[in-house]
């Protein structure tokens, strides 16, 4: 049954890999490929970052998803020891759907079965060894020149970004003062996002980064960003409807649109409403 279903999942129309990542004192995970031209972009996710980020707060897995490079990966926690991996072509709505509510469904009901069919008909790719080191984590996850980062097509340094990301700020702060910016920024931040932890706001509601400055941002720190400010943004049209339009069209220049706005496609995939 579950065999079956994992192979039928693996020919639908987008889907492009599958597999599993194993929650244990040395990680391990087990994909399947339909296109080996692939491999290289999923060694890139499997390092230490994205898996320390795994093994930190799983629960935060469940139904995540995030972009790599022209592809999509989503996660799902099928255990406290298994979450389940799915690569698309592109971000599918309909294929997310089948594999929370199906695929998952299955594989839940005998998690040791899943595990050896995984082994059976998937390919085990190695994890980082800095998994095994004892290193500070803000240094893990947010340092992108010490760790396997994700590849970008182009490096931003972090002190672009952060121009970008005040320019927007002091922007907004004029129509809802410092204090109220301050809070929306505070209130919309990803929750349990480390790479984030560098990036603090003072009382101006001026972005400070408590790293280095020159330093390269990787892909994943990227997107995270973007989400942030595509959640701010959606929680200051509550109040002022217009704004983003406003932002959009007299506040930031189209390098730093590409720098902290999200994609189409990450707007696309984006449905949590925003709250006051």
């Amino acid at each position: 049954m579950i065999e079956t279903t994992i192979k039928n999942f693996l020919n639908l129309p987008g889907v492009i890999g599958l597999g599993i990542i194993l929650i244990q004192e040395q990680p391990k995970s087990y994909l399947c490929l339909k296109e080996q031209t692939i491999q290289w972009q999923v060694q890139e996710f499997l390092n230490y970052n994205f898996v320390q980020n795994i093994l930190k707060n799983p629960d935060a897995f469940d139904c995540f998803d995030f972009p790599i490079h022209t592809h999509h990966v989503y996660t799902y926690q099928v255990s406290s020891q298994v979450i389940l991996i799915v690569l698309t072509s592109i971000g599918l709505a309909a294929i997310k759907t089948i594999a929370n509510l199906q695929l998952k469904t299955v594989l839940k009901k005998d998690i040791e079965q899943t595990i050896e069919v995984f082994r059976k008909l998937a390919k085990e790719f190695p994890i980082a060894r800095a998994i095994a080191s004892p290193v500070s984590p803000a240094v893990q996850v947010c340092d992108g020149t010490k760790s396997m980062s994700l590849k970008q097509q182009e490096k931003i340094a972090v002190l672009e970004l952060l121009n970008a990301l005040n320019h927007l700020s002091k922007f907004t702060s004029t129509y809802m003062g410092k204090k109220a910016t301050i809070k929306y920024w505070d209130s919309t931040r990803p929750k349990q996002i480390d790479c984030l932890a560098y990036y603090q706001m003072n009382e101006n509601a001026e972005f400070l980064f408590t790293g280095n400055d020159t330093d390269i941002v990787n892909q994943m720190q990227h997107y995270w960003l973007r989400k942030w400010t595509s959640t701010f943004l959606r929680k200051t049209a509550l109040i002022l409807p217009n704004l983003p339009e406003i932002i959009a069209q007299k506040c930031l220049s189209d390098r730093e649109k590409f720098l902290i706005l999200p994609t189409q496609a990450e707007k696309t995939e984006s449905q949590t409403p925003a709250t006051v």
